[in-house]
């Protein structure tokens, strides 16, 4: 029995592999794109205009290499695959490794990010990261970026990647959250609702994209405690809780990450758009 549940995981990440890997490359043109993050439908025609010339504005300005960033994760995620196999290397260290190179590409994203903030051309305006993630949000996450150690006597080494990893995404949406206005002075008031909402969907969805990394790895590791030690493991209740809380993290970060992007301009926003012509 322990064999069978040992080898369908084995292939079931295997599997998980390509289809991230397909993934990435399918969706490789969205990586760090602005569009899909902001909800342009619904609104005037003339604002509906105005909105996605901000969002062109913005992608040039930003100059992230998206579809570079996306295909190094595919690339990794389908060498993990190759080398699941062909090596006798675990699963789950190969997702560990995975998950270290979703966290490097995010991090050269926001030095990115960063960069283009040195070429703004508008007046600065403080930013605190309270104001778009709540504090029980980031509490929240940040259990559920360390839970990974609850299993860190069945996998060390990656629990530890995974932990690093996923802890690495975190701060990389509260370091988003803090971005200073990146600015044009074409349409500068739509220009800025772009940059606030923008600011606000990235970092909150960075933060719910580093409790993903826990969820499989501990989903992984504790059907191959069940599987393969559970009259050896007295600490598969606690394994089993930790990876129930990431799952509610995950899914309170996802479901707040839709509301802002399904958020629409509001009356006092379109007003303020309606004053300034272009």
């Amino acid at each position: 029995m322990a064999t069978t549940i040992a080898v369908w995981l084995h292939w079931y990440v295997v599997a998980f592999f390509i289809l991230f890997g397909a993934g990435m490359i399918m969706g490789r043109n969205c990586f760090a794109g602005v569009g899909p993050l902001i909800r342009v439908r619904s609104i005037d025609a003339a604002y509906e205009e105005r909105l996605r010339a901000a969002i062109v504005r913005r992608d040039r300005l930003e100059a992230l290499p998206g579809a570079a960033m996306a295909l190094t994760v595919a690339s990794a995620s389908l060498a993990a695959a190759v080398l699941a196999v062909l090596t006798s290397i675990p699963v789950v260290l190969l997702y560990a490794v995975l998950c270290a190179v979703l966290a490097g590409t995010l991090a050269i994203a926001y030095v990115g990010l960063r960069r283009a903030g040195m070429r703004r051309v508008a007046s600065l305006r403080a930013r605190t990261p309270g104001s778009v993630l709540p504090w029980w949000l980031q509490t929240f996450v940040a259990v559920a970026c360390v839970s990974p150690l609850t299993f860190i006597d069945v996998a060390p080494l990656a629990a530890m990647l995974v932990t690093v990893a996923s802890l690495g995404i975190a701060v990389l949406g509260e370091r988003v959250a803090q971005l200073p206005a990146l600015l044009g002075d074409e349409d500068p008031v739509v220009d800025a609702y772009v940059d606030e909402r923008l600011r606000a969907v990235r970092a909150v969805n960075l933060v719910g994209t580093a409790t993903a990394p826990a969820y499989v790895f501990e989903c992984i590791t504790l059907v191959q405690t069940y599987g393969t030690q559970i009259g050896a493991h007295g600490r598969s209740g606690l394994q089993t809780l930790a990876m129930l809380f990431v799952l509610a993290a995950l899914i309170v970060a996802c479901g707040q990450q839709f509301a802002l992007m399904r958020r629409m301009p509001g009356a006092g926003e379109l007003e303020r758009w309606a004053r300034v012509r272009v």
